[in-house]
Order: C-alpha cells, then sequence, then structure tokens
C-alpha cells in the first residue's frame, strides 16, 4: 500500500535541507518575526525533545508555512489563545482515541484521524527517517504527533487567502 504523502511538502523540505544555513536561519527568523507565538511554542519544544527532532520539528513547520503560502494563502497571526486552545483539543482528542480503543492507538490511526493526515504524515515521516530510536525513542513519538498535528492545526485556522495585511477592514 502506498501511503500518501504531500509532493509540494516533500519538495519543500527537501529544498530546505538542501539549502545554505545562512538561508535557513533567515527562514528561521522569518517565520519568528510572522508568528512569534507559534515559533516560542516550538522553540520551547526543546525540553521535550532531543536537540536532533527538536531541530526537525523546526524544519517541519517552516516547510508546512512554505508550502501553505505557495499555494497562494496568506496567514493571521496565530494568538496564543489559539495555541492553547488547539492544544487542549488535541490532547482531548488523543486522549479519547487513546480510551475508546487502547489497542488502536497507533501512529496510523492517529495519523488517520488528524484534520489533514497526508500533510501530519508528510512531517511525521520526514523526523522520522531523520532521527535514529535513541533522537525520537518511541514513547515520544504520539507526542510528537500531538504537537505536529496541532502546527498543521494552526497553521489552517490562521490561513486565509487574502492578504491580512492589504485587506480592506469591513463592518460585515
Amino acid at each position: 500500500m502506498q501511503e500518501k504523502t504531500s509532493t509540494w511538502l516533500q519538495q519543500t523540505l527537501i529544498k530546505l535541507d538542501l539549502g545554505k544555513e545562512e538561508e535557513y536561519q533567515n527562514e528561521v527568523t522569518e517565520l519568528l518575526d510572522e508568528q512569534p507565538y507559534l515559533m516560542g511554542f516550538v522553540f520551547n519544544l526543546a525540553e521535550d525533545f532531543s536537540e536532533e527532532t527538536h531541530e526537525l520539528i523546526i524544519r517541519a513547520t517552516i516547510a508546512l508555512q512554505k508550502s501553505l503560502a505557495h499555494t497562494g494563502l496568506f496567514f493571521k497571526v496565530i494568538t496564543t489563545k489559539q495555541l492553547e486552545d488547539v492544544l487542549d483539543e488535541k490532547i482531548k482528542g488523543f486522549e479519547e482515541l487513546e480510551n475508546e480503543d487502547p489497542e488502536g492507538f497507533t501512529e496510523e490511526n492517529i495519523i488517520d484521524s488528524g484534520s489533514s493526515p497526508i500533510a501530519l504524515r508528510s512531517l511525521y515521516n520526514f523526523i522520522d527517517q531523520n532521527t535514529s530510536e535513541r533522537e525520537l525513542p518511541f514513547e515520544h513519538r504520539t507526542s510528537l504527533l500531538l504537537v505536529l498535528s496541532a502546527i498543521i492545526e494552526l497553521f489552517e485556522t490562521a490561513a486565509s487567502p487574502q492578504n491580512p495585511e492589504t485587506a480592506n477592514p469591513t463592518d460585515a
């Protein structure tokens, strides 16, 4: 069975990997300027994951934003409240999934139940293929899926077909 992954996301991840370190640092700085709360959350994950895995989460976040922007989407600033709400919702959803069927609480079922399974699978596979069991132990994989699922949902929530900086304010 062929796993569905996002070609655009894969291409963006490859470009990030092949780019110069200086360009990558500029990407990090740019996304930090555009999404300070989200990137603060991502940076704080350093305590929860190995250095290698954490670096890949940052790359995955940048790649997701870039691939969505490539489709013509713009993003409103993700607020602390949105961040907290999405995380709470994801944690609750994961707990419900585990309680409903402890044997069925697998990586595959978690991915399939996500709001964007193809994007989640693509980001998860990218990190999984670039880490060892020591860098990403089994017990951290559910946390990684939770984090990636939340990041995807936050970008989906913030996405807009219109540039928020040039949109005309309306009373509607």
